[in-house]
């Protein structure tokens, strides 16, 4: 079944400012990546785009010194034809979080769990409702928020 995996090194070797104190200024930073998505089910057999696809993404920045959000993550699924008269649609969900660098005292990271549905109505036009709900996982103003929407999109 098919499947992507990426992974990735970064090096910088420019001056960039503490984030606690501005006027301090620190030689380069390292950062690492890894991304991959694989089908594990595909009911109709081989050569069809209908299934399951699973997905995963990480990176890391190695000096939190110079990186507000030196920490991401994410996970999710997507469906394709998840209702047999509808191969082309998708249904997904994922799980998104970043961390703040231990610098950074004003940044405050959230969560993100989201869902949504693609219905191809046509080749024309594709329409996707979708909710997230956000959520921080400590500060003092702590505020979480569900949100809900439809996106349109037209292709001419």
């Amino acid at each position: 079944m098919p499947g992507q995996f990426s992974t990735g090194y970064v090096r910088n070797n420019n001056w960039f400012p503490h984030l606690n104190d501005p006027l301090q200024r620190a030689n380069g930073y390292s950062a690492a990546y890894v991304m991959g998505q694989q089908m594990v089910f595909r009911p109709d057999g081989p050569g069809t785009t209908r299934g399951a696809t699973v997905w995963a993404a990480w990176s890391s920045n190695f000096k939190d010194v110079v990186s507000p959000i030196p920490l991401f993550w994410g996970a999710g699924v997507s469906y394709q034809g998840l209702i047999p008269s509808r191969k082309g649609d998708l249904l997904s969900g994922c799980l998104i979080r970043t961390e703040p660098s231990r610098y950074a005292s004003s940044i405050q990271t959230e969560g993100v769990l989201e869902f949504n549905y693609q219905w191809n109505h046509s080749r024309f036009l594709t329409i996707m409702p979708h909710g997230q709900y956000f959520w921080q996982k400590e500060g003092v103003q702590k505020r979480n928020a569900t949100v809900l929407g439809l996106q349109l999109a037209i292709t001419l």
